[in-house]
């Protein structure tokens, strides 16, 4: 199975949202894409996605991309809208403190263990978004539906 990240980069962070078959699945908050950021966003792509547990974070998926040394993660914003390095962040509104991200990222993860346990090969790929050719989906179409 295959999701589409498709992202805006902005100076203060980067908006996308997560698809599957061209279906919304949640909004998402990286850092910034800007090179002198501290914290980068990651990079355009297409990555093997995996599940993985830690006993201070709990479950949370990882991003790999094959043939390069780059991993990400997503994982719920921390404390409100402090980004994580190579992190993104579901969230339910890009208000001013992503809102709902963890309830977001709860409702992506059910998904994801769902498809896993049918056996399926996730993965993802990331590209920026082009405003002339896609419609605005975070205010048309309802996003994160059962």
């Amino acid at each position: 199975m295959k999701l589409l990240l498709l992202r805006r980069y902005g100076k203060k962070e980067t908006r996308g949202i997560l698809y599957r078959d061209n279906r919304p699945l949640c909004r998402t908050l990286e850092p910034p894409a800007a090179k002198l950021a501290q914290l980068p966003c990651l990079p355009e792509g297409e990555y093997l996605l995996q599940l993985a547990y830690s006993e201070s974070k709990g479950w949370y998926l990882v991003l790999h991309c094959p043939g390069r040394a780059i991993k990400g993660r997503i994982f719920p914003l921390f404390q409100g809208h402090h980004f994580r390095n190579l992190c993104i962040s579901p969230v339910t509104a890009y208000r001013e403190n992503g809102r709902f991200s963890k309830l977001a990222f709860l409702k992506l993860m059910d998904k994801i263990e769902a498809w896993t346990a049918e056996g399926e090969e996730i993965s993802i790929e990331i590209r920026s978004l082009q405003t002339q050719t896609i419609p605005k989906p975070w205010s048309s179409q309802k996003v994160l539906s059962a």
